[in-house]
This record gives structure tokens, C-alpha cells and sequence, in this order.
């Protein structure tokens, strides 16, 4: 029986959501043992999603390495030298990680012999070349490199971006990139429920949505700008609902500009860890989502609410999500939010994006083998 061991050194956001899509994938696939190893944090999010046992299933729990460290290359020989600690425990063949790019350059020199290991990259650098140093775009290419030349490295996923995949074999002279689907969960539409009146906004009101985690990186400060420069007239007419987890770094800031921007405009803030039937009532109850993210290379699993629901996403220009949302027809795409009037484009999204990035698809590329395309 192939031993497979499936990891992830961070329990927020994606990551959980996405060994959850794995996890379900394993059950169905009783010829593979596998092993999925998480921070000892997940201990208090397991709650959050069913994790049936299964006698070719396990869950391991370690204790995280300290990656608050400003080198980058520090964090990652820590995290190689933990994840070898895992290949060797649990005998696996194959290794997937949730965040491949996070253990380079090191990882083929931590790697037991004969063990082959893919893993994901959420964030693409060619997105972003026109604003990074020398330094930084040396350590790109060190990191990619080390990843085309490293023996042991297998299949590299680029999430939502068959296109970059094509670019970056191109560049690195391999054929270990691959397209990866950024999942979408559907959620029937007998759970979607329109929230305006469970919020207490009136009907007169535009609803302003900004939902997934709050940090600096997914521009949730960018709406507080947007409410200062907008007319008090203006702001009569529109609710700011912001939903999801604060990042605890971005808190300070956050909660001084929200109580601020409370002073000038209805402002609703939905604190905690949604569910995706949660995500789904709040983007339909919504006019319109707006993520203003500065981080720009990659992709959000916002959009597919938006494309299941009709509810456009008003996004940057510039990047791989304004690529999909254009590609997508799943709103409007903007070069400046600095003002409310930037995102007064009337759209509505088209449903296209569902059916190319199903869960299904995500878990049967990753563990079957299969081959995903954007179209």
C-alpha cells in the first residue's frame, strides 16, 4: 500500500479548507494510507468541518516551528527540518504540501531518498516583478530553480493559473508546473439566505462587502481610505459590512479605522470564522464585493460566491485576480479605489467560474494524477 503524507504548517484561512478537500479525497481512495499532519492549533478548529475516521486515514499533530523570524530563509530551513521529522514517522513515499514555496531553497537537501514531493504556490512573483527589488527577484529565481533542479520534487501546482504554469516551465527549462483549480464549495441554493433583514440594513440601502481575512496583504484598510474620501451626502446611500477574521498583526490598525469610519458611514463588522453557506447568504444579501487586495498574485475564493450568486467583485486591475475576474465575466475590474464612485460600475457575475474549479477537480488533480486546464 502507497503511504502518502499530506502537510500544512498553518491552520488559517485556505490552508484548513483545503486538507479538508484532501481529507475527503483520501476516503474515497482506500488503496493509499495516508497521513495528514497539522499544527497542534488545529485542535481547536476541528469543530469547524467533519473529519470521519477511516482505517487508511490518520491525523497527525506537531508543534509548529517558529517561522515570526525576518529571514525567510531561516523559517524555511526550520520548517524543512521539521518536515523531515514527518516523512520519517510516517514512512511516506509521497509528500504534498499546502505551501510548497515555504521550505525552498532548502527542501531537496531535507528529503529522505526515493521520496517524491508536489506541493501548491498560491503566490505568483511574475505578477509582481515590476514592483520587487533585485534582492527579492534573486531570491525568486534561487527558490524556483531549486525547485526545477531539486531531484525530488514531482508536481508543483500553481493555483488558478494554468497560464503562469506555462510561463514558469518556460523560464526554469521543466515541465513540473501544472494548473491547479482554486475550489469552490456550491452551496445549494435552499441554504443561501438573503441576511439584509438579520443584519438590520434597510432596503434603501447599496450593501458593501468585504468578507475573508482582514489583513493589510487583502486591502481592508483601502475601504476605510475609500469612506474618507467620499462625501458624507454619498454615504448616506450605502452599509460597509466587513466579514471574517482579523489578522492579530492587522488589529490595531483595523479596529482604530473601523470605529472611525463609523463616525462618517453605516458600518457593520461580522467578526469571526464563516461557513460557507455563511459566505454565500452574506455575497447574495450583497451590491457589491469589493477586494481591494494589494497582494495581487493570486487568486481569492471570493469570486466563486460572487459567480454562484449573480453578485459582481470589484477587484485590482492589475494581477492574477483581475485576470479571472475578466476571463470570468465576474464584475469589474479597477484601477484605483479611492473613492466609493470607483466602484459604481453596474455589473453582474456570470456563473462560468463554478463548474472549472470544483472540489473535485482540486482533490482528483493533486491525488489522481489529472490534468486541469482553465477555459
Amino acid at each position: 500500500m502507497t503511504r502518502k503524507l499530506i502537510a500544512t504548517f498553518a491552520t488559517s484561512g485556505h490552508n484548513l479548507e483545503y486538507m479538508h478537500h484532501l481529507y475527503l479525497g483520501a476516503l474515497a481512495d482506500r488503496g493509499t494510507h495516508y497521513t495528514f499532519a497539522m499544527p497542534k492549533e488545529f485542535a481547536d478548529r476541528r469543530h469547524l468541518m467533519q473529519w470521519p475516521g477511516q482505517d487508511n486515514v490518520e491525523i497527525v499533530l506537531f508543534d509548529r516551528p517558529d517561522d515570526t523570524s525576518r529571514f525567510l530563509l531561516a523559517n524555511a530551513w526550520r520548517c524543512c527540518r521539521v518536515l523531515r521529522r514527518l516523512i520519517l514517522r510516517s514512512g511516506a513515499e509521497e509528500v504534498m504540501l499546502m505551501s510548497l514555496i515555504d521550505f525552498m531553497p532548502f527542501l531537496p537537501l531535507f528529503v529522505p531518498r526515493g521520496v517524491r514531493v508536489s506541493g501548491i504556490i498560491y503566490r505568483i512573483y511574475l505578477y509582481l516583478l515590476d514592483g520587487m527589488s533585485v534582492a527579492q527577484r534573486a531570491a525568486e529565481w534561487l527558490k524556483h530553480m531549486s525547485i526545477a533542479r531539486g531531484g525530488c520534487i514531482d508536481r508543483v501546482f500553481v493555483l488558478g493559473d494554468d497560464e503562469s504554469a506555462r510561463r514558469l516551465n518556460d523560464i526554469y527549462g521543466t515541465h513540473k508546473y501544472e494548473g491547479l483549480p482554486d475550489p469552490y464549495v456550491p452551496v445549494p441554493e435552499r441554504h443561501i439566505r438573503d441576511m439584509r433583514k438579520e443584519l438590520g440594513i434597510d432596503t434603501d440601502k447599496t450593501i458593501v462587502l468585504h468578507l475573508g481575512s482582514m489583513t493589510a496583504g487583502k486591502g481592508s484598510d483601502v475601504i476605510f481610505d475609500m469612506i474618507d474620501n467620499t462625501g458624507s451626502k454619498a454615504l448616506e446611500g450605502y452599509c460597509f459590512v466587513f466579514a471574517g477574521v482579523v489578522g492579530e498583526s492587522f488589529r490595531p490598525v483595523f479596529m482604530d479605522r473601523l470605529e472611525h469610519s463609523r463616525k462618517r458611514a453605516t458600518v457593520i463588522m461580522r467578526e469571526g470564522f464563516a461557513t460557507y453557506e455563511e459566505m454565500a447568504s452574506l455575497v447574495r444579501t450583497a451590491d457589491k464585493v469589493v477586494l481591494p487586495y494589494r497582494r495581487v498574485g493570486q487568486s481569492s475564493g471570493i469570486i466563486g460566491y460572487c459567480a454562484q450568486t449573480g453578485t459582481p467583485a470589484y477587484v485590482p486591475a492589475r494581477g492574477l485576480i483581475g485576470r479571472l475576474v475578466e476571463r470570468y465575466g465576474i464584475g469589474v475590474t479597477v484601477h484605483d479605489f479611492h473613492d466609493m464612485s470607483s466602484v459604481e460600475t453596474p455589473a453582474v457575475a456570470t456563473r462560468r467560474y463554478c463548474g472549472q474549479n470544483t472540489v473535485e477537480k482540486f482533490y482528483r488533480t493533486i491525488l489522481k494524477g489529472e490534468t486541469w486546464q482553465q477555459r
